[in-house]
């Protein structure tokens, strides 16, 4: 599991519920969102986005602004072994990021349908991500 000040904050910002899958590549589970504050990546608000490197597991990742910071949302978590990701891509700030993260945030603003990225970190052993859940 990931670990450092980024798990903690996880822990503070998510109640982590009920396992919805698992596969080789990962697993995803139900999440509240208990916190209104700043996302566990550590990324500003309104918009901006800002990376941070991971230091003794601390994390780095960006988040997208709207729908994260609201109390009580739930949203789904997936994790995803570091080692299970062949793929890897550019964001458009430069930030490489596993593919699964650079195609979402390219398809998911602009077309009704697509589950919405919230926010990701990178850990050194996992990626994180915080989904939408309908």
């Amino acid at each position: 599991p990931p670990a450092g000040k980024a798990q903690q904050g996880l822990k503070e910002q998510y109640r982590l519920g009920s396992l919805l899958g698992r596969s080789g590549f990962g697993s995803v589970f139900a999440a509240t969102r208990l916190s209104g504050g700043a996302p566990m990546s550590g990324g500003a608000g309104g918009g901006h986005r800002r990376r941070r490197r991971a230091k003794d597991g601390a994390g780095q990742g960006r988040r997208r602004t709207e729908p994260a910071a609201a109390l009580g949302l739930q949203v789904a978590i997936k994790r995803v072994p570091r080692k299970r990701v062949r793929h890897w891509g550019e964001l458009p700030d430069g930030t490489s990021a596993p593919l699964e993260i650079v195609l979402l945030d390219e398809v998911s603003t602009g077309f009704p349908g697509v589950i919405q990225l919230l926010e990701w970190v990178e850990f050194p052993n996992d990626i994180v991500m915080v989904l939408e859940r309908l």
